[in-house]
């Protein structure tokens, strides 16, 4: 039994409310999750911030999407996206990790029927925290 056909995370551009961004685009299954990993270490020196926005891409008729962050398995961040309405700009705080290996996730659920759920992540980048 093969991989469901809409079940994927790409990376590319993806337009929400009118507005182009680069990032990737991330579609869940019918039940449980897509999730993308990254592995890395922070400078224990240099806290660091994860910043991004997520969205749904235009044309979807999506019920609603679930967005999550985690890093080593702590959920730090979640929202629910019902229509493309353009970008929700978030930031989460990686202080707690500085000096550690981490296991960066970010995930879409389908928060009820997958159907067009057409979830993007875009721009998601590391900055340094405000010490």
């Amino acid at each position: 039994q093969g991989a469901p056909a809409f079940v994927a995370i790409r990376p590319g551009k993806g337009t929400s409310g009118g507005v182009e961004r680069t990032g990737m685009s991330a579609h869940p299954p019918g039940s449980g999750r897509t999730i993308a990993d990254y592995l890395f270490r922070l400078p224990a020196d240099a806290p660091a911030r994860l910043r991004f926005a997520v969205g749904l891409r235009d044309g979807s008729q999506s019920s609603g999407c679930l967005f999550l962050a985690a890093a080593n398995g702590t959920p730090l961040w979640q929202r629910v996206v019902s229509g493309a309405d353009g970008w929700h700009e978030a930031e989460v705080d990686l202080s707690p990790f500085a000096g550690k290996p981490v296991v960066l996730s970010l995930a879409v659920d389908p928060a009820g029927p997958y159907d067009y759920d057409w979830g993007f992540w875009a721009e998601p980048r590391l900055v340094a925290a405000p010490r």
